[in-house]
């Protein structure tokens, strides 16, 4: 099973890094770049090949980080529809990396999850940092130009509530100091729901009417994702807590009271300060 996850995901990687990369403006060849590098991250696990698998590591967030530098640095220079194309790059870079890093960890040998595992918070960072550039640049190109720029946010908001439910499906198969490192990225995806909702809501005025309805459907669909996803933070609690050693940990169907907005309204934005505090008293 473990083989096949990483067979399709090394597949679907590859169709998407097209021929004609080398011949796309930078921040593009950054993005692909940083896609080239998960598929070596996903052989190499698969393959066992350690040092391969860090190299492939390290180049995917390298890839990842120089298409937000570029992107700053065109800023820099007023050159802002080319800067706002760098960070959407950047953006859907970070979130390549990121769905590569989920389906590799349960395959991965310890040596290697440990550094996958803490790969993911700084990677969701880089992300959040990037679309919150694009969403900022929005206002700033001309009408035409950002239904194009808009598709980097929607999708990265509609596959939000799939990051999380990938990382807490990784989390099983995990030594226990590796899953506390992964139960912790997935309360920052969890939160993270909330923020991407907001910034398509940002961006949606900006918008010209006829863009509108897709985005106006991306924000319903995950709208309606939200309670699955505070369930699935119970259950996640439920199984970290314990297996970490943790004394009185509350059982599963106790937690709701831990976390704000649980019995109502969304609450995923206080998940990640909440869970970082457990864990962090829990393992020292």
């Amino acid at each position: 099973m473990k083989s096949a996850k990483l067979a399709a995901a090394i597949a679907a990687a590859t169709v998407l890094v097209p021929a004609s990369a080398q011949a796309a403006p930078a921040a593009t060849r950054h993005q692909f770049a940083a896609r080239a590098a998960t598929i070596r991250l996903a052989d190499a696990v698969r393959s066992g090949n350690r040092a391969g698998a860090l190299r492939a590591l390290k180049a995917s967030r390298h890839q990842a980080a120089s298409a937000t530098r570029l992107s700053r640095r065109l800023v820099v220079q007023g050159a802002t529809v080319r800067a706002a194309r760098a960070a959407k790059a950047a953006a859907l870079a970070y979130d390549a990396n990121l769905a590569a890093y989920a389906a590799t960890l349960p395959a991965a040998s310890p040596a290697v999850a440990k550094p996958i595992a803490q790969a993911l918070v700084p990677s969701m960072a880089g992300r959040g940092q990037a679309v919150a550039m694009l969403g900022g640049l929005m206002g700033q190109v001309p009408v035409a130009a950002r239904p194009g720029l808009a598709t980097a946010i929607t999708s990265i908001t509609e596959g939000a509530p799939q990051d999380a439910q990938s990382l807490a499906g990784a989390i099983p198969a995990l030594p226990v100091d590796i899953q506390a490192i992964v139960a912790q990225a997935f309360a920052a995806a969890s939160a993270y729901i909330d923020t991407a909702l907001t910034q398509v809501e940002a961006i949606l005025p900006l918008l010209p009417a006829i863009a509108q309805g897709p985005v106006k459907a991306v924000l319903g669909l995950v709208t309606s994702q939200i309670a699955g996803i505070q369930k699935l933070i119970t259950q996640v609690l439920g199984m970290v807590l314990p297996a970490a050693g943790a004394t009185g940990a509350p059982a599963a169907g106790g937690l709701g009271g831990l976390i704000p907005g649980l019995g109502g309204g969304f609450g995923l934005d206080k998940i990640l300060g909440l869970v970082q505090g457990i864990l962090g008293g829990v393992l020292g």
